[in-house]
């Protein structure tokens, strides 16, 4: 077998999350996809559908390329992306030109709009002529929504007032026909209600405003043919999807699959749109005829697949997806219509992947009950090959971020090597959680730090019932809201657990309440309601309230630069921890933000966890 950083190595370019497709040629002869940079943040390559495995460099690694929607122009010229160059999360607007390239010598200042001040960017859109571009964003203002002609010195300006927007955080942007535009968002106040606004981007003038469900995944696009998006409106736990005609106004219902409702992609002639469903952590695509208000689910393999273009080949209608499961490393796929043949286009990943220098587990479903109030808990759990030791395997709970995510059915070669070196890996979706219906998600509110730890601990007690797991040996580990619920299982269940190691953590939600900007002061309305009235319960529920009470060893990465979970609060936390002379170890990485760790720094941190649990979980 690899060496342990040969093997990390190859985990984290196979990362899902680090690689993906951006964008199709309008054409349909190329696409973009992104892969992790060494620099920390990501590169972005140009590769033919023809000939997948042709590939040409588009942004390269020097630059630090936000992992946003980059999206190419009209005239497949341009890209626009984000460049966040301290990992801040202040981002320059930037426009690359794809048909030339970046030499070494050229720099990002030239390729930036001069106007526009870094700030965070949330989404972007061309013009149907690609004359403009249509971008949101939070700045210290808050919100906004703007415009700014194809011209890097040009001046942005509102695409929707300041007015409309005191009330809504916006989302998803697209620029459609007609001087259209429609922008996906939520109501200020905790993401109770979500929005979508139909509006003219040119004279900010709001045409329609229809009420959805938050939009936490659902993703909106234009038909390519006539004025029509569609959307989900308010109806139980998934919505009720439905077709807006922005011309008459009629809104009307269609057929919709089971599950939570994510990425789209709409046939070529507008009849047909084909749409994500997600459920119990796999994903599905379904053909929906808008026409003739039929359905049907498409033939593709199990797993997680996302729909990203269609394509006219030779009178034969392509889909392009993404293909991933817990062994199998996500790779461009396509589906033919008129035959049904699904066929993986591209080889991303190493060969080694699934080799005996790289042996892989397939995951188990597993579902149980919450010992805080019964709630039926979904997730996963990969065990190792080898016969378990005396007592039983040592197990991780590795917890996602968020928490408005999910643990899906697809690879991580991060996981595969610590199941690799021995340990069993649990992957819950606790209670806050998406794609298990908005009143599981909701149900966190102001339950952080309680309800979701004690559904965590439960499928811990599940699986010591019902598989080979040593209740002694087990630790707890992750990133972002991961990291919060490491740092609030060893200070509010510090008998529970063996050994905890957190990334990027949340220590002090007070605090986060008082520096975080206008997107993320609205996440913690979304958490707790009004920071003022429950000052108390946040305070109660932060790990750094009852850091004294700790036992187990910890280990802790923070990022110096990162804007969403505050650096202060967590050395305090560790301060506290060294005060009492407790085992600890604090890795703090310099010059990077909360999504942008180089590669190789990324590497030695994971190396280091691994020999972390395997000394404080006795595999040593």
């Amino acid at each position: 077998m690899l060496s342990i950083y040969e093997r990390l190595k190859i985990a984290l370019e196979a990362n899902s999350f680090y690689t993906a497709p951006e964008d199709f040629s309008k054409q349909g002869t190329t696409f973009l996809y992104r892969q992790m940079s060494e620099s920390g943040g990501f590169a972005l390559i140009k590769s033919s559908l023809d000939y997948p495995h042709e590939q040409t460099v588009i942004l390269p690694s020097r630059i630090k390329f936000f992992g946003l929607p980059v999206p190419l122009s009209p005239d497949d010229k341009y890209i626009l992306a984000g460049n966040d160059p301290d990992g801040s999360e202040k981002s320059y607007l930037c426009r690359f030109n794809v048909s030339k390239g970046i030499g070494t010598s050229d720099t990002v200042e030239k390729m930036t709009f001069s106007e526009i001040k870094p700030h965070r960017l949330h989404y972007f859109s061309w013009s149907p002529d690609g004359k403009s571009v249509l971008y949101d964003g939070t700045d210290e203002t808050g919100f906004h929504v703007s415009r700014i002609a194809n011209d890097l010195h040009a001046s942005p300006e509102p695409a929707l007032t300041g007015e409309y927007l005191r009330d809504i955080v916006p989302g998803i942007v697209e620029w459609g026909p007609q001087n259209l535009a429609i922008m996906h968002g939520a109501r200020l106040g905790g993401w109770q209600e979500g929005v979508l606004t139909v509006f003219n981007p040119v004279t900010t003038e709001v045409l329609s405003e229809i009420t959805t469900p938050p939009p936490y995944y659902f993703s909106k696009k234009w038909n390519p043919k006539r004025p029509i998006a569609h959307l989900l409106q308010p109806d139980g736990d998934f919505g009720k999807l439905s077709i807006y005609n922005a011309e008459s106004g009629e809104l009307r219902e269609i057929p919709q699959p089971d599950g939570e409702l994510a990425a789209c992609v709409w046939s070529l002639d507008g009849n047909y749109f084909y749409q994500q469903a997600m459920k119990d952590g796999r994903s599905t695509v379904h053909e929906i005829n808008i026409n003739e208000n039929s359905i049907r689910e498409l033939k593709l393999p199990v797993g997680s697949n996302t729909p990203y273009h269609i394509k006219d080949q030779n009178g034969t209608q392509i889909l392009f997806y993404t293909h991933t499961d817990t062994a199998m490393p996500i790779e461009l796929w396509s589906h033919n219509f008129d035959t049904g043949e699904n066929k993986k286009l591209t080889q991303w990943q190493s060969d080694v992947i699934g080799s005996g220098e790289f042996p892989l587990v397939q995951s188990k479903s597993i579902r149980y009950k919450s010992s805080f109030d019964g709630t039926n808990i979904h997730g996963f759990l990969l065990l190792p090959s080898q016969t378990p030791p005396v007592g039983g395997y040592p197990c991780l709970a590795w917890i996602h971020g968020g928490p408005m995510s999910h643990v899906e059915d697809d690879f991580s070669g991060i996981l595969q090597v610590f199941i690799q070196e021995g340990f069993a890996v649990f992957l819950p979706n606790f209670r806050g959680s998406t794609g298990y219906g908005l009143a599981f998600t909701k149900a966190l509110f102001q339950e952080a730090g309680r309800a979701d730890l004690q559904d965590i601990s439960s499928g811990i007690d599940y699986l010591v019932e019902n598989y080979d797991i040593n209740p002694k040996r087990v630790g707890i580990t992750g990133g972002s809201y991961g990291g919060y619920m490491t740092l609030a299982a060893l200070a509010f269940q510090p008998d529970r657990w063996a050994a905890g190691y957190a990334g990027v953590p949340i220590a002090d939600w007070t605090y986060m309440a008082e520096h975080g900007d206008a997107l993320f002061k609205d996440f913690i309305v979304e958490m707790w309601g009004d920071p003022k009235e429950n000052r108390a319960l946040m305070m109660d529920r932060s790990p750094i309230s009852k850091v004294d009470d700790v036992k187990a060893p910890l280990g802790i990465t923070v990022a110096s630069n990162d804007s969403r979970t505050p650096f202060p609060p967590v050395l305090e936390f560790a301060n506290r921890l060294y005060a009492r002379n407790h085992l600890l170890e604090l890795h703090v990485k310099p010059d990077s933000g909360h999504l942008t760790i180089r590669k190789d720094e990324s590497v030695r941190e994971y190396a280091g966890r691994v020999d972390f649990f395997k000394t404080h979980l006795t595999l040593k």
